[in-house]
């Protein structure tokens, strides 16, 4: 029997919770933000897989250091990934890099690499400048329905139900707006959690609306103008002075 044949057998009758993958997405404004992957491995499979790990680990690094990112070791078990994006169309970009790996070609392409989460994750963006805020249309799509640990020769060998406890959530200075939710979604304050089932198309249309630095900014300016303008006066723009009789 194949190593990896036999590791997946020994996941299938000992561990439970495996993987627990979290995406955060932060926006700070309309200029910065982050996607943070927090992922959390259960001390049994680090003991029984620590070669396939590392290699996964490595793959991991390699991916964020191509997208400006890093990562850090939180503890053996903890792993947490930081890609910085600097506005929508840029977050759309990396976050397709990061989890949109189903193309044609690498499907057809043999490689000797084990995906512990074997996911498939599109994001697409329309964003509107309505000055002091920007408004950002995000439509998510989640493939999980080939979720698993796959063999050499790209076969799945392991379901995902008891393994992966997957989420992605997005935090945003303005409250976050659903629009479509074909899964199960919660949400606290500016913060919107959703949690991805497993065997199935996810679904999650929303709506965010970003402060707009360069809006508020101008507005902040035109307004100093005016009391300015006022203080120095006692006139406002464009009136003009009663003349005494």
């Amino acid at each position: 029997m194949k190593p990896l044949v036999t590791l997946a057998l020994v996941f299938m009758l000992f561990l439970t919770g495996c993987v627990r993958y979290d995406v955060g997405i932060n926006f700070q404004d309309q200029r910065h933000g982050e996607i943070i992957q927090n992922i959390n491995l259960a001390p049994q499979l680090t003991r029984l897989s620590q070669k396939e790990v590392e290699q996964w680990i490595d793959s991991l690094k390699q991916k964020a250091e191509n997208l400006q990112g890093r990562v850090q070791h939180l503890s053996p078990e903890n792993i947490k990934v930081t890609i910085p994006f600097g506005n929508g169309k840029d977050l759309a970009s990396k976050f397709n890099q990061l989890f949109h790996q189903r193309s044609q070609n690498q499907q057809n392409d043999s490689s000797d690499n084990l995906d512990l989460v074997n996911l498939d994750a599109q994001m697409s963006i329309k964003q509107l400048n309505l000055i002091l805020v920007e408004r950002n249309l995000i439509d998510f799509k989640v493939d999980l329905r080939g979720l698993g640990v796959v063999s050499q020769e790209g076969n799945i060998i392991l379901s995902s139900g008891s393994l992966f406890d997957l989420s992605l959530s997005i935090d945003n200075p303005i409250k976050t707006m659903v629009i479509q939710d074909n899964s199960k979604s919660t949400q606290e304050r500016n913060l919107l959690t959703w949690h991805l089932q497993p065997g199935q198309i996810n679904q999650l249309k929303v709506i965010c609306w970003v402060p707009s630095q360069l809006g508020i900014g101008t507005l902040g300016i035109i307004l100093l103008f005016f009391i300015g303008y006022y203080l120095k006066y006692k006139n406002i723009p464009g009136r003009a002075k009663s003349i005494p009789l």
